[in-house]
């Protein structure tokens, strides 16, 4: 059907100023829903959005305009970068195209600095108001001494820390430690530190050689704080990003579990969570070979080493925004299905995750940012067809 623009005009003002009815509210959702043009429809949404008068925006203009790009395709087709087809996210087939419209009414609305739960729950999906809201993690820490003290990096004020052995430690800001190896170390055994970070947690480390490393929440780096004169080995567990100084003398050894990567000067991306199904290694630049067992692979840029519970590792060309999208602040999906969004919003909101029910099948693609209340990727996800109810720091998906 074709949109009658007066009139969605106007019951969009109607809802963003928190005066339509009930029933003006399902109109709007019905018309909306119904729209056959969807090249007219998003142009008329985009309109409609232009023409409001934003007070106190809760987004900044640029994450603003960056949702609403994700919302709002630039033409009536709906693929993505390869010219697949976006599959919808309530559907349940592989049929359909994108159509996020409903989604696109309650967002912009949102976007305006608008927050009105009733009518939310008058479009016919369950919500319930987060009270107080979920805050995203931040600049969470511990450092644990080789002596097994631990220290927290939460409350650690800027400048030195502590000097130990053949290394002087700093917090250089509120988000990064920074070791200074001063010369060789004096013991016949390595002196291990270990930075680890809670849920709702991420740090970035500068390592003795130079090297740094950006720890995504629920992860660990176990590192010497002088490397040896043949290599330089670290464990790691949950997720880092590496900018690996070059070296040619000393090789960069990462053990995650019982798989190994050695690197000269690289960048790369590696996730072994103990909840995810494989174990990833992600190259962006330079290469890297990674060992798991009998199995070993050289990696190129773009390329990922993905290694199964059972031991068996396959590679395969991959988006690498979406692989390291998580260090520049964003979660970015694709065709990611409702338990993955949700493994990595319980790890950065710390929150617990329950399913009522069969798991919806639902596929997401898009780009979030990271620095969200819970209540506003929720909703996100709620317009896509994800009902939830949320009790105190627990999300229960509903069926």
């Amino acid at each position: 059907m074709s949109v009658p623009r007066n009139r969605l005009s106007l019951l969009f003002h109607k809802y963003y100023n928190g005066t339509a009815t009930e029933h003006e509210i399902k109109e709007m959702t019905d018309l909306i829903r119904k729209a056959d043009d969807d090249a007219e429809l998003s142009a008329l949404l985009k309109e409609v959005w232009e023409d409001l008068e934003v007070e106190k925006p809760v987004f900044s203009h640029e994450v603003r305009e960056r949702m609403l790009s994700n919302i709002l395709p630039e033409s009536g087709q709906y693929q993505d970068a390869t010219g697949r087809e976006i599959i919808h996210p309530a559907s349940q087939t592989s049929a359909f195209r994108v159509r996020y419209w409903a989604a696109a009414v309650v967002i912009l609305c949102c976007l305006g600095g608008s927050w009105k739960w009733n009518e939310l729950k008058n479009s016919g999906r369950e919500h319930v108001a987060v009270q107080p809201d979920i805050k995203p993690g931040g600049n969470r820490a511990t450092l644990t001494l080789a002596d097994g003290s631990v220290i927290s990096l939460d409350s650690t004020a800027k400048g030195a820390v502590i000097k130990q052995g053949a290394a002087e430690i700093s917090k250089a800001n509120d988000g990064e430690l920074v070791y200074n190896q001063l010369g060789k170390s004096s013991s016949s055994q390595p002196q291990m530190n270990m930075i680890s970070t809670p849920r709702g947690g991420q740090y970035q480390i500068t390592l003795p050689d130079g090297t740094k490393a950006w720890l995504n929440a629920s992860s660990s780096i176990r590192f010497p704080i002088a490397f040896a004169a043949s290599e330089r080995r670290i464990e790691v567990t949950g997720e880092v990003y590496f900018q690996v100084r070059k070296d040619k003398s000393r090789p960069f050894r990462v053990n995650f579990g019982t798989n190994e990567i050695e690197v000269l000067g690289t960048s790369f991306n590696v996730m072994n969570y103990d909840d995810e199904r494989t174990a990833q290694t992600t190259l962006e630049e330079g290469s890297l070979i990674v060992t798991s067992g009998e199995q070993q692979s050289k990696l190129k840029p773009g390329e990922q080493a993905s290694i199964a519970k059972e031991g068996v590792m396959s590679v395969a060309q991959v988006d690498i925004e979406e692989a390291i999208a998580w260090k520049d602040g964003l979660f970015h999906f694709q065709y990611a299905g409702i338990e993955e969004v949700m493994r990595q919003a319980a790890r950065w909101y710390d929150i617990e995750v329950s399913y009522e029910g069969p798991v919806p099948k639902r596929q997401f693609t898009g780009t979030v940012e990271r620095n969200l209340n819970i209540s506003e990727l929720m909703t996100m996800l709620q317009y896509a067809g994800v009902n939830y109810r949320i009790e105190g720091r627990k999300i229960r998906i509903l069926n």
